[in-house]
């Protein structure tokens, strides 16, 4: 039999969605520890460490770019068209499945309801 795989795509917009998901892989992987996590996200992978004990395949990638800002209170409104141009750019270069190494995995975790219905369409299966 092989084994259960979870997809977690992570948006990038800071640490906050980072925590979050990786607090609820680790009670996934503690509830199953079989289970392979493949984990999509810009965040570092000591952050999520700090939440997930097990292993996990970690695949540096931007799915969104939120918005760049300087600080708190101020955001480029032209870096962040630039960097949504880029991923933008690279999401139509390749396929989802090629572009994260994967096309085979079980189930998916994703902390963004948009994306969910694109990479499962981009994949040819529907929710």
């Amino acid at each position: 039999m092989s084994r259960p795989t979870l997809y977690i795509a992570i948006t990038n917009h800071g640490f906050g969605h980072a925590v979050r998901v990786s607090s609820v892989a680790a009670k996934i992987q503690e509830l199953n520890p079989d289970i392979l996590l493949i984990i999509t996200t810009t965040a570092p992978r000591w952050l999520l460490e700090c939440y997930i004990t097990g292993d996990f395949i970690l695949r540096p990638r931007a799915f969104d770019v939120g918005v760049v800002q300087a600080d708190s209170l101020h955001m480029d409104q032209e870096a962040t068209l630039e960097k949504l141009r880029e991923i933008r750019e690279k999401q139509n270069s390749s396929s989802f499945s090629n572009a994260n190494g994967r096309s085979g995995w079980g189930s998916l975790l994703d902390d963004e309801q948009f994306w969910v219905g694109l990479y499962l369409s981009r994949l040819g299966r529907r929710i």
